[in-house]
């Protein structure tokens, strides 16, 4: 509820406006989100909640009852964000989206992967090594951002390491938040299948192809190329592709999309 001598958005009764939950919750929030996030990897809001909704919340004028032109965020995800900007969040209406839904995974096992990285203290050689997995994923998102990412990932060594590496993290999840396009999806493809120009033979390589343009022109879901891409790297390996994030970023058994393959 927007109260329009304050404007400030409150949390009330639905029925008695007097009965505000604003200060109650914002401490809890605050609380919460210091004490029980550490530990986790993502989380996952309530859409559409006062609390925890995590984007278009709709927000009621005071004195008109109407909801306001430009929705905003719940009290305690408001919070959650704020105080774990990197954290991987999404609401649940939107899993069902196929893209968003991969893309959430994607970030969740990413912000793992990063969680493992610093323990015992991270290095140049560690930064530069969890950087060089993300090569493909990352030219996927957003290419130009991913050479700046690169710069800075290159003055590893010569500044603190810890600040630089706390920077690259928050750039990285800034970029992977965004979700990828089928074009540039296509693209990612079609430079891994460079890799096995000299390995495939004509038949194969028309398949994969095919399996490539069937995922751009939508016939076929993203994990279908991939697997097929990924069962020809096994056959010849490649050391580089073998340690991309982007052929496997999270458990294949996560996908709903995997049973349309079996």
């Amino acid at each position: 509820m927007e109260r329009d001598n304050e404007k400030v958005v409150h949390l009330v009764n639905g029925k008695d406006y007097s009965l505000n939950y604003t200060e109650d919750m914002r401490l809890f929030s605050k609380d919460y989100c210091k004490k029980y996030i550490d530990g986790l990897c993502g989380y996952i809001l309530k859409n559409n909640s006062p609390s925890c909704g995590m984007e278009r919340v709709k927000i009621y004028n005071e004195t008109t009852g109407h909801p306001r032109a430009n929705p905003g965020s719940g009290i305690f995800a408001e919070e959650l964000m704020r105080q774990h900007p990197n954290l991987p969040v999404e609401e649940e209406g939107r899993l069902n989206d196929e893209a968003l839904r991969d893309n959430f995974l994607m970030r969740v096992y990413i912000y793992h992967e990063w969680k493992k990285v610093l323990k015992g203290g991270i290095t140049a050689s560690k930064l530069i090594q969890f950087h060089s997995r993300q090569k493909y994923l990352l030219m996927t998102h957003n290419q130009h951002k991913a050479q700046i990412l690169g710069q800075l990932v290159a003055r590893a060594g010569l500044e603190e390491i810890n600040q630089l590496a706390e920077n690259y993290f928050s750039q990285l999840m800034q970029i992977l938040r965004v979700p990828s396009t089928r074009q540039r999806h296509t693209n990612t493809l079609m430079h891994l299948l460079g890799y096995l120009r000299e390995s495939l033979d004509e038949i194969d390589r028309e398949e994969v192809l095919n399996k490539i343009m069937s995922y751009h022109y939508g016939k076929v879901p993203l994990i279908a190329p991939i697997t097929l891409l990924k069962h020809h790297f096994n056959r010849y390996p490649d050391p580089y592709i073998d340690i991309q994030t982007y052929l496997a970023p999270y458990p294949v058994e996560l996908n709903p999309q995997s049973q349309l393959l079996v």
